[in-house]
């Protein structure tokens, strides 16, 4: 499932950098335009993927990522999703367990493990409007080190046919140092 993909390389590059959380520089913001989306980011960050896949269904993901740790999603639905932002993100999350679970093996070893989760509700005021989300916190074990992680999520479906779904995640130990690049984007962001 390209779901499937989508979480694994967002896995693979928070796991890669987990604990690394750098400064987002927000005095020299970038901007990032086309012909649905546009927003600011980070100087010191970089788009790393913009991918379509077409469907059914059709949709496109584009991650933002620090030097560090923090990753930023945008997944573009190009057709309504036929289900809501919850039960988008706990697919998602039955997604993300599976995955890391096969992810990174040495043989029958495990060298990561996805432990403790939680879900809670959550808003923020996104394109003059306040959004409901959701506050997904779990840990993954490197090996024998825990390493607790917070994501967000949220949906904004103001255009027919169209839906997007926006997530960050860092490290739970860097996500107070990599919110104002986080808020550099939700700020910012425009669909055409």
């Amino acid at each position: 499932m390209a779901r499937d993909s989508i979480i694994a390389a967002a896995l693979a590059a928070a796991l890669s950098l987990a604990g690394c959380g750098t400064k987002p520089d927000i005095d020299h913001l970038k901007t990032y335009s086309d012909k649905t989306i546009a927003f600011s980011y980070p100087g010191n960050w970089k788009i790393t993927e913009n991918v379509t896949e077409t469907g059914p269904p059709s949709y496109r993901y584009l991650f933002v990522e620090s030097p560090g740790s923090a990753i930023f999603s945008i997944s573009e639905f190009y057709s309504a999703i036929p289900m809501d932002l919850k039960t988008y993100v706990l697919k998602f999350l039955e997604s993300q367990q599976r995955n890391t679970q096969d992810a990174i093996k040495v043989g029958s070893l495990d060298l990561v493990k996805m432990g403790e989760t939680s879900l809670q509700d959550i808003d923020l005021v996104i394109m003059g409007r306040k959004r409901e989300g959701f506050k997904h916190t779990f840990t993954l074990t490197l090996l024998d080190t825990k390493v607790p992680h917070i994501a967000h999520f949220y949906a904004i479906d103001d255009a027919q046919d169209e839906t997007l779904i926006l997530m960050d995640q860092a490290p739970e130990e860097d996500a107070a140092g990599e919110k104002p690049g986080f808020d550099a984007i939700y700020g910012s962001l425009k669909l055409k």
